[in-house]
């Protein structure tokens, strides 16, 4: 199975992923990104306030796919 790599960024931190994760395709890592930012924005939204999200996906090349 392909690993793959989400990065998160939020303007106060970029996080790159060290360790990856094997999904089957691109899209599962999409499907999965989108819930880390669903994540994110729980954690550090409970007050309502704005702040901008990124994450990124890339293939074990390194390549960004997403």
């Amino acid at each position: 199975m392909p690993q793959f790599f989400i990065d998160i960024a939020d303007g106060e931190l970029n996080a790159p992923d060290q360790s990856g994760m094997p999904l089957p395709d691109v899209e599962a890592a999409r499907i999965e990104a989108i819930g880390v930012l669903a994540l994110l924005a729980k954690d550090k939204l409970p007050d309502g306030n704005q702040h901008d999200f990124k994450a990124s996906v890339r293939d074990e090349g390194g390549k960004e796919v997403f």
